[in-house]
C-alpha cells in the first residue's frame, strides 16, 4: 500500500495567493432625508412598534421646531452674540497668556522658598553645633581658671612663707649683730 505524503506547513512555505489579499467589504450607507414626514412613511402604524413611532414623532417635532426657531432668530442678534462669544474667547485666551507666566513665577518662587528653608535649617543646625562647642570650651575654661587660681593661691602661700622666713632670718641677723657689738664693746 502506498501512503500519500502529508503536507506540512513550515515557516519557509509560500503562502497561498488567497491568503495574501485582504478583502474589505464596503458598507452601504443609507441616506436619511434631513426632514422626515409622516406621509413619506410607507409602513402603516400597525407594522411599527410603539417606540419607533414615538421616535419618529419626536424627530418630526424637533425638525419643525428647529425650522421655526431658526426663522425667529434675528440676524443682528446672532451677530451680536457671535461677537460676544469671540470677545469672551479672546478674554479667556488673554487671561491664559497672562496667568501662565505668573504660574511659572510662582513655581520658581516656591522652589526658591524651599531651598531657602533648607539653607536656614542648615545654618540653624550649624549655629547649635557651634553654641554647644562654645559652651564646652567655656566649661573647660572655668575648670582651667579654677586650677590656675589654686596654683596662684599655693604660690602666694609659698611667697608669704618665704617672706616670713626672710624676716625671721633678718631678725636673727639683727640679734646676732647686737651680740657682736656687745661683745666687741666688752673687749
Amino acid at each position: 500500500p502506498v501512503v500519500p505524503a502529508a503536507e506540512l506547513i513550515t515557516e519557509t512555505a509560500p503562502a497561498a495567493p488567497e491568503e495574501t489579499f485582504l478583502v474589505e467589504e464596503e458598507e452601504v450607507e443609507e441616506v436619511v432625508p434631513d426632514t422626515f414626514k409622516a406621509a413619506e412613511a410607507a409602513p402603516a402604524n400597525d407594522e411599527r412598534g410603539g417606540l419607533v413611532q414615538k421616535m419618529m414623532d419626536t424627530t418630526a417635532e424637533f425638525n419643525d421646531g428647529s425650522q421655526n426657531a431658526a426663522a425667529d432668530i434675528d440676524q443682528g442678534e446672532f451677530a451680536r452674540e457671535k461677537l460676544k462669544a469671540e470677545a469672551l474667547l479672546n478674554s479667556l485666551q488673554m487671561v491664559t497668556r497672562t496667568t501662565h507666566p505668573l504660574s511659572r513665577i510662582f513655581d520658581f518662587a516656591q522652589e526658591d522658598l524651599e531651598l531657602m528653608i533648607k539653607e536656614l535649617e542648615k545654618w540653624r543646625n550649624e549655629t547649635k553645633k557651634y553654641e554647644v562647642a562654645l559652651k564646652d570650651k567655656e566649661a573647660q575654661g572655668i575648670g582651667d581658671t579654677q586650677k590656675l587660681s589654686n596654683v596662684l593661691s599655693q604660690l602666694d602661700d609659698e611667697v608669704a612663707d618665704m617672706r616670713s622666713a626672710v624676716r625671721a632670718a633678718k631678725a636673727r641677723i639683727i640679734v646676732n649683730n647686737e651680740r657682736i657689738h656687745e661683745m666687741l664693746n666688752n673687749i
